[in-house]
């Protein structure tokens, strides 16, 4: 009975943890999520981007471009204490030599207590990637 209900368990959780990854990440439009513009031309602030990124613990794609926007993925593995979160950064050139920065995170279970939340990510990227540009003349 005990070994029954062992297994019960372990097979639910299976299940659940197939059901972790978010497929809803990739359905957002580019544009959606927290959102920066620097002043400051776009190779400036993807090479800051990736500094800052490399800071973080998180995994990373390599970036790719769709049409004018360079999109990195990347994802906080799961741990002790979450089931880690999936996440976006994408950058697109503007007019004036401004540059915007989205930052899209979802986690990968809804439930989890404790986990980065897309304004906690942003904010670390966002403050990064600042920090990596160079400094504009007053």
């Amino acid at each position: 009975m005990r070994s029954r209900r062992l297994i019960i368990v372990v097979l639910s959780a299976l299940s659940l943890s197939g059901c972790l990854v978010s497929n809803t990440l990739a359905d957002r439009p580019l544009d959606a999520g927290a959102t920066r513009i620097y002043a400051a031309d776009f190779e400036q602030v993807a090479a800051a981007l990736d500094a800052a990124m490399e800071t973080l613990p998180v995994n990373l794609s390599d970036p790719v471009m769709l049409g004018p926007n360079r999109v990195t993925e990347f994802s906080r593995p799961t741990g002790a204490y979450n089931w880690g979160e999936i996440g976006r950064v994408v950058v697109t050139p503007l007019s004036g030599a401004r540059t915007r920065v989205v930052v899209t995170v979802e986690n990968r279970y809804r439930l989890q207590p404790t986990h980065g939340s897309e304004a906690d990510f942003a904010t670390m990227i966002f403050t990064r990637t600042q920090r990596g540009l160079p400094r504009r003349p007053s």
